[in-house]
């Protein structure tokens, strides 16, 4: 086999994990997002859409529209932003979109 030909095969099947990839972000039902280090949000999940609906503005405002935040998680949430981790926190649901908790 030649080299272009491994080349294309390597392509071909790293192509085909992407888009399975792709497709369970999708298709999972726990709301997840992808921010940059300004908090806007890159890739949102149809779950997480249906949540926080779409716009360009930073996540922490996204989500100040939908939840309350009584201890101060979307201030953790843009600190860890900053120093490029992940973090998981946990907001409260407004009353325009019913009880309920979720993670971020």
């Amino acid at each position: 086999m030649t080299p272009l030909r491994r080349l294309r095969r390597w392509a071909g099947r790293l192509l085909g994990r992407s888009r399975q990839a792709a497709a369970a972000f999708e298709a999972a039902d726990e709301p997840m997002l992808l921010t940059d280090a300004s908090q806007h949000v890159l890739a949102a999940n149809a779950a997480a859409r249906s949540l926080i609906g779409e716009g360009d503005e930073p996540l922490p405002a996204r989500l100040a529209r939908h939840f309350a935040d009584p201890d101060g998680a979307l201030s953790r949430l843009g600190e860890a932003a900053m120093a490029g981790r992940a973090e998981r926190i946990e907001l409260e649901r407004g009353a325009d979109v019913g009880s309920g908790w979720i993670e971020v």
